[in-house]
């Protein structure tokens, strides 16, 4: 038996050495396509527009999975990582990471038949989110790496840099996701985080109901916040980042938005 065993091994070895990982992921999607799996919503987020709150509430609320479609484990500023996608898309759940709207995400997202929900919120105030967070974190993110002598700046500075250097991956995220709706490439739910601010429940409904979630057992309020990780929103309130970013620096992000005429900025500003 033993020996019949070490057999089969060797067999099964072989057969995957000729498999390349590229008929296995094109294996996987036909059968992950054709099979039948629990509703799933995909959010694509702005950097501090509420997401990781928002997110976590509606998947411990329901008991569903909270997840990132990634390579690595609690890292969600990647693309659309395919075989994470695979691996989780028949125990469904809900997806949040911050992603442009690229041909490949849009591809899997339409691919799979997953709906997608937008993030946004006024880039001013997400700036200055931003700029609290780097303060409290002192984190790096994929798109953003801090110099050496970044906390020895005075905040006007430091703001000035935020902007120079994260406001146009703020503006690319947002223009992606537009344009992507304005040439129909994908059906959108946009949500605000100013919305959201607002009416927290009726938003957080919308994205209930795409979970295939019954109105029924869809939340009455928004439960409050057990952890930190959970928080995650600064202060929950709207126009600190117009007030406190000075004129100069708000001229400059809009210098970049009159690059795209073409684009509504009014969502995000």
């Amino acid at each position: 038996m033993k020996f019949a065993s070490k057999i089969i091994d060797k067999t099964t070895a072989k057969l995957l050495e000729a498999v390349s990982m590229q008929d296995l992921l094109k294996y996987k999607s036909r059968h992950a396509k054709l099979a039948e799996h629990k509703p799933l919503v995909y959010v694509a987020a702005m950097p501090k527009s509420a997401g990781t709150f928002i997110c976590k509430t509606i998947a411990g609320t329901h008991n569903i999975p909270y997840l990132h479609f990634t390579d690595r484990e609690g890292c969600c500023e990647f693309d659309i990582y395919h075989p994470a996608l695979l691996h989780h898309l028949s125990n469904g759940g809900i997806v949040h990471q911050h992603t442009m709207g690229s041909e490949g995400n849009i591809h899997y997202l339409k691919q799979y038949h997953i709906p997608c929900v937008v993030l946004t919120r006024n880039i001013y105030d997400a700036l200055y989110s931003f700029y609290e967070h780097l303060e409290q974190y002192k984190n790096n993110w994929p798109f953003f790496q801090y110099p050496a002598g970044y906390f020895n700046m005075q905040q006007e500075a430091k703001i000035d840099f935020i902007v120079t250097t994260v406001a146009p991956w703020f503006l690319q995220f947002y223009i992606s996701w537009y344009k992507a709706a304005q040439d129909k490439k994908i059906e959108l739910v946009w949500v605000s985080y100013e919305s959201f601010v607002k009416d927290n429940i009726s938003n957080i409904n919308n994205i209930e109901a795409l979970l295939h979630i019954p109105v029924t057992k869809q939340m009455k309020h928004v439960p409050a916040a057990t952890s930190n990780e959970v928080q995650r929103i600064n202060k929950a309130v709207t126009g600190r980042g117009v007030a406190l970013i000075a004129d100069l620096q708000k001229m400059k992000i809009r210098q970049m938005m009159a690059f795209y005429p073409e684009v509504d900025f009014s969502l995000i500003s």
